[in-house]
């Protein structure tokens, strides 16, 4: 598996949704973590007021929240993340929404189990493929607000 792609939507809030594919890649040392791919934008339609002030940095700390789980619990020091897609239609207060996928997209990768404490009011699909197909599941949303280190 090369990728994978979570869609989120927001249990009490359908319309509101975020889609982000990442893919692991190898990390020399003293690069980032997350680097974006070439093809990256940050692709959030804001939702309400407060939102339409966040710039791509604000929206990627919720990839940094999830992603920051799964790395002190699962990732090695020469595993990174590549960020291929964030997009999705989001108010300010859905930035669990971003963590949740993300932290889905990365234990899928890694073929790891979600932590059961982490759950948000998330309903989240992932679809996976390396180029030559893709499937797709559904799983409970799961989110953290956990900082990477």
């Amino acid at each position: 598996m090369n990728d994978v792609t979570v869609t989120a939507h927001r249990r009490n809030e359908p319309r509101r949704w975020v889609r982000l594919t990442l893919a692991l890649r190898d990390r020399p040392a003293g690069e980032p973590f997350i680097t974006h791919g070439p093809d990256y934008a940050c692709a959030i339609d804001p939702d309400d007021q407060p939102a339409r002030s966040n710039e791509a940095a604000v929206w990627e700390s919720g990839i940094l929240s999830g992603a920051g789980y799964a790395w002190r619990r699962w990732m090695t020091d020469g595993q990174g993340l590549l960020v291929r897609e964030l997009t999705g239609h989001l108010a300010a207060d859905d930035m669990e929404g971003i963590a949740a996928a993300t932290l889905l997209a990365t234990a899928t990768l890694l073929g790891r189990d979600f932590p059961a404490d982490a759950h948000c009011g998330w309903e989240l699909a992932t679809a996976s493929g390396n180029g030559a197909g893709r499937s797709t599941s559904s799983e409970s949303a799961i989110g953290s607000a956990v900082n990477p280190r």
